[in-house]
């Protein structure tokens, strides 16, 4: 629900603005997105972790999360258009599966790339406190 509250947003104020309202609605989308997960990511682990813990993968989540908008607005779009009624219902349907399913796959790798940065800056040790 935040997800489309931010998109709306950006896409208000991408009206607002002129020429290059594209790029800056993108750019801070993705950065209204980022910061969202970085909070979510914060809440979520069981051991505390500094928020520049979660940053690359929330930086990797919000830029997938965008360019998948992106995506479905330009070549999705298009083509529901010019589907017929039926298909064009099923094509939505197996679209969005895919989508929610490119999504979960991103939030994973997302995740997988925090957990693996954590080690790499503190030696190899998943245990290691924020404070080292």
């Amino acid at each position: 629900m935040v997800f489309i509250l931010v998109s709306a947003l950006t896409g208000w104020i991408a009206n607002l603005l002129g020429p290059l309202s594209g790029a800056v609605a993108a750019l801070l989308g993705t950065a209204l997105f980022a910061g969202l997960i970085v909070l979510g990511f914060a809440w979520l682990p069981s051991k505390p972790v500094p928020l520049r813990a979660h940053l690359p993968g929330a930086i990797t989540l919000a830029v997938g999360i965008q360019a998948l908008g992106m995506v479905g607005e330009f070549f999705v779009a298009g083509e529901l258009t010019n589907a017929e009624q039926l298909y064009g219902v099923l094509e939505l349907a197996a679209t969005l599966l895919f989508v929610l399913y490119l999504i979960g796959r991103i939030t994973v790798w997302s995740c997988e790339l925090n957990a693996v940065s954590w080690e790499v800056w503190h030696g190899g040790d998943p245990d290691a406190s924020p404070s080292s």
